[in-house]
């Protein structure tokens, strides 16, 4: 089985990973400074792999 490469972004915060290979592991430390409901993800397989992040006060 050929690995397949990821690249998490969550664009509302200028957050964005270097590619990412199977088994890959990966911290994303940033400032969420404002509340509300952010989508993340993956740049490789948008609409297959996202979610949302949700900031509260």
């Amino acid at each position: 089985m050929t690995p397949v490469p990821h690249q998490f972004a969550i664009s509302d915060f200028d957050v964005r990973s270097e590619i990412l290979n199977q088994w890959d592991r990966l911290t994303a430390m940033f400032t969420a400074d404002e509340t509300g409901r952010f989508t993340y993800v993956c740049i490789i397989h948008p609409g297959r792999m996202d979610g949302t992040i949700v900031v509260t006060p």
